[in-house]
C-alpha cells in the first residue's frame, strides 16, 4: 500500500475540505482513497490510502463485506458497487 503522499505543507488556520471516495471494493475488503483539499492553496495539501477491511470479532477473522456497507457506498457513488 502506497504511503501518504503531502505535496504541500498544510498552515494554521487555514480551510480545508476533506475528500474520500471508494477506489475498490472486494468481497472481504475496500480501499478508501482520501484526500485534504486547500482553499488557500486551491490544491490538495495531503493525499492518502485506507485499507477497510470487516472485521468478526466473536472468531477473530475477516468477515464478508456487509450488504449494507455496499449499499451505502453506491449511494454515495452513484453508481453500483460490486464486491469482486
Amino acid at each position: 500500500m502506497p504511503r501518504p503522499v503531502l505535496p504541500k505543507p498544510v498552515l494554521q488556520p487555514v480551510v480545508r475540505v476533506l475528500v474520500a471516495r471508494v477506489r475498490a471494493m472486494h468481497a472481504d475488503r475496500f480501499v478508501l482513497e482520501h484526500g485534504v483539499f486547500s482553499r488557500r492553496l486551491g490544491r490538495l495539501a495531503a493525499v492518502g490510502d485506507g485499507l477497510i477491511v470487516p472485521y468478526d470479532y466473536s472468531t477473530l477473522k475477516r468477515a464478508p463485506m456487509p450488504a449494507e456497507w455496499t449499499a451505502a457506498v453506491a449511494a454515495l457513488d452513484g453508481t453500483a458497487m460490486t464486491p469482486v
